[in-house]
């Protein structure tokens, strides 16, 4: 059964693949991001950007891929394979010719020359005075830390290159990054709406992460820029902490529009229940139901969701509870608050701290008004961003960003935010959902799912 004081907000989107992701102003074809964090960009026309925190300065030159060394110098190949480094004031010539760029944080340099071979173009690495012809051959390239160069070769495998020479790792690609921190990034094969899928290394195989580029560039702190085939510019921002609850992957495929009737009375919605289904499927490793469609009454999966929503509202009927006490909005301030707060039993510190962890989290979002019978709501958060914000109640609350998975909204990472000027959470990609607070749910218990 829905109780009342949880009718979910049914509001309506479409799927985005960058639901993670932070649209930047102006456009590009190739992004290349330091160790430091100095970002460039070759856009329209071959043109050359630097990125300086809040627009693209315009540079002299032209270029068509582009790196950048752990001195926030630019490294940019031309149309015609000439090779240049941005010196300060100008651009000095290197010998050689290229395709591609790449350099890694401890300094060191590789390219993709324009000799054809069998699996693209022939590898090089750079002395600091000529360029050494190494084995093997490759269209994209990029190096860690370490100095080790990982590549894609026109068939689109990927390998690495160490002590022992080269090494195919699995998974195909179409580019590769290696930010400054060693997290190496990978486009997918196959085409996705906004480019093709990015992944993330994560020591044997590649974990998928929301978002469509065409190239990508990793910086430090796990900061991460690329452009789709609209040429847009992307970026997601390295304060986030992220858990391995992936919405497209682990959530529910359809949309939360259960009707439960009790008593003659339609109840609408059983977010609650979906939310501790999502998360007890996560815990038990086993795939969600691949249903796009609720599952009617009478079924397993419709019963298992309708009991583990009684659930979640008996457990925690004192939260909301106490949240209805509120005479004429007087609290208003107060319920705003808690929700920022991140020291002595703060609900954002609740909520780190499960994060930081690794485990996905239920949140009840709490509405307000009306007796408290009103469009409440329960949903999973699965990462955070401080961005400037520290968690004191002081300055930069607005950076704030929960990241949730939401049954209203199948296949999508919706972002939480703090509206500062009328004290409410909202989703930047929906704002009309908004809500006077919320709390985390640390009394949710692991149950098994049936299997399907």
């Amino acid at each position: 059964m829905k109780n009342p004081l949880l009718i979910v907000c049914l509001c309506l989107s479409c799927y985005s693949l960058f639901a993670q992701w932070e649209r930047m102003p102006g456009g590009g074809f190739d992004i290349g991001v330091g160790p430091e964090g100095t970002t460039w960009v070759i856009g329209a026309g071959q043109s050359i950007h630097r990125w300086n925190r809040t627009t693209w300065q315009r540079m002299p030159g032209m270029g068509v891929r582009i790196d950048v060394d752990p001195q926030g110098d630019a490294w940019v190949v031309n149309q015609a394979g000439n090779i240049f480094r941005w010196n300060g004031r100008d651009w000095g010539a290197i010998a050689g010719a290229a395709t591609d760029i790449g350099i890694g944080a401890g300094g060191r340099i590789w390219a993709i020359g324009r000799t054809a071979a069998t699996g693209g173009y022939n590898i090089l690495r750079w002395t600091g005075t000529s360029w050494q012809n190494m084995p093997g051959a490759a269209v994209r390239i990029d190096a860690d830390p370490a100095g080790n160069a990982w590549v894609v070769n026109s068939a689109g495998n990927v390998f690495l290159w160490n002590s022992i020479g080269w090494t195919e790792l699995p998974g195909r690609g179409r580019d590769i990054s290696v930010g400054a921190d060693g997290s190496v990034w990978l486009l997918g094969w196959n085409s996705v709406g906004g480019g093709y899928p990015v992944f993330r290394w994560n020591g044997r195989d590649w974990t998928p992460v929301e978002g469509g580029l065409v190239n990508i560039s990793a910086g430090p702190k796990g900061v991460v820029w690329g452009t789709n085939n609209g040429n847009e510019i992307w970026r997601q921002g390295g304060e986030r902490v992220m858990t391995r609850f992936i919405p497209s992957t682990r959530g529910f495929k359809f949309e939360n529009n259960f009707v439960t009737n009790f008593a003659g009375i339609d109840f609408y919605g059983l977010c609650g229940g979906m939310a501790y289904a999502a998360i007890d499927y996560f815990h038990s490793g086993r795939s969600i139901p691949a249903l796009t469609t609720p599952p009617p009454v009478g079924t397993a999966l419709r019963q298992y969701i309708y009991d583990r929503q009684n659930n979640s509202v008996s457990e925690n009927l004192d939260k909301w509870a106490e949240l209805t006490v509120n005479p004429f909005g007087a609290r208003n301030q107060e319920f705003y608050n808690w929700g920022l707060q991140g020291f002595n039993g703060g609900r954002l510190q609740e909520l780190r701290t499960e994060i930081d962890a690794g485990r996905p989290v239920p949140l009840g979002l709490y509405k307000g008004g009306n007796g408290g019978f009103n469009t409440h709501h329960q949903v999973i958060a699965i990462g955070y961003a401080l961005g400037r914000y520290t968690g004191d109640l002081g300055a930069n609350k607005e950076d704030l960003r929960i990241y949730v998975c939401d049954s209203n909204f199948p296949n999508q990472t919706m972002t939480l935010r703090p509206n500062v000027g009328n004290l409410t959470y909202y989703y930047e990609e929906e704002p009309s959902c908004s809500w006077f607070t919320y709390f985390v749910d640390r009394k949710y218990r692991q149950a098994i799912p049936p299997r399907l």
